[in-house]
């Protein structure tokens, strides 16, 4: 799947994350919306095997 942002809003990843059931694999320049967070937050406790690579300066 392929979502425009910002157009699409948030609301396409955080059902993309609330739907990972096995995995959730991830690469992003930064994540500071807290409603992700918190999904993130439920797919481990769901034990949904998480990795997400961010980019330590995504600035430079």
């Amino acid at each position: 799947m392929l979502y425009i942002e910002p157009e699409a809003g948030i609301r396409p990843v955080l059902d993309f994350i609330a739907k990972s059931e096995k995995s959730l694999s991830s690469n992003c320049y930064l994540i500071y919306d807290p409603n992700v967070m918190t999904g993130i937050r439920r797919a481990v406790d769901r034990k949904v095997k998480v990795r997400i690579i961010l980019d330590g300066k995504p600035y430079e």
